[in-house]
């Protein structure tokens, strides 16, 4: 890997650094899971969670542009052919003859702190509901969605995805129509709807009169991060 800046440097050895220590909280917290104590006089039992980790990051390291390669013991984020600048950790390299090198090294503190926040920026978790009607026409099928929170009020303005599942279709229609393949007017009218005052969302599913009898096809519902799966009969062929 060949490295040109300092900053790019720094900025790739905070993203493991984070990830790693994020990883770590992660694991140490399905431990403290595992472990509940009984609560006194038949109550809840008692349970642990992290609410804050603090951490401090130290960083000692060396820009090094030259011609000529670094010592052993020395980690050098580049090759020995690179003409850039190069950073290398301590310990810092001995200089060699016959090479120019500038060298530049630098102290860096970084602090911070992983907090636990609730789930959903501690608002309801949203509820997602479907209901089938026939439609206008033959083939039709009349979806309606229903987004609201798990209060009971309705969240409007929000994009309801709708997606055929050509995979899903083909494995439920397994049975009695082998190796399903959706023909190209079977289709939903909308592909995005969003949700009106009511928190709720219509869309028609279109079923072509090509399509098997017993073929089986699967609607695929997504919207606030929540996915439901409707299915449809078949056409008449």
């Amino acid at each position: 890997m060949t490295t040109t800046t300092a900053q790019d440097f720094i900025e790739n050895t905070l993203d493991d650094y984070l990830v790693s220590l994020a990883e770590g909280i992660q694991e140490a917290q399905l431990q403290l899971n595992r472990i509940q104590i009984a609560g006194p006089g038949g109550q809840s039992p008692i349970t642990y969670h992290l609410p804050r980790v603090d951490f401090e990051l130290k960083l000692t390291f060396e820009m090094t542009q030259g011609s000529q390669t670094s010592s052993t013991g020395t980690t050098k984020i580049g090759t020995s052919s690179s003409k850039g600048p190069v950073l290398v950790f301590k310990p810092a390299i001995a200089q060699q003859s016959g090479g120019q090198q500038v060298q530049a090294e630098a102290l860096s503190i970084i602090k911070g702190s992983f907090v636990a926040v609730p789930a959903n920026g501690g608002q309801p978790p949203p509820v997602l509901r479907c209901s089938l009607a026939r439609g206008a026409a033959p083939g039709e099928t009349l979806v309606t969605v229903t987004l609201l929170n798990a209060i009971g009020e309705p969240q409007s303005g929000v994009e309801v995805q709708f997606n055929i599942d050509p995979e899903r279709s083909a494995a439920l229609s397994a049975p009695d129509v082998p190796q399903l393949k959706l023909q190209a007017d079977t289709r939903v009218l909308y592909g995005v709807r969003v949700t009106d005052s009511n928190g709720q969302a219509q869309n028609t599913l279109r079923v072509s009169p090509n399509e098997p009898a017993k073929a089986i096809v699967a609607l695929v519902i997504d919207a606030m991060g929540q996915t439901e799966t409707v299915i449809a009969q078949g056409g008449t062929k």
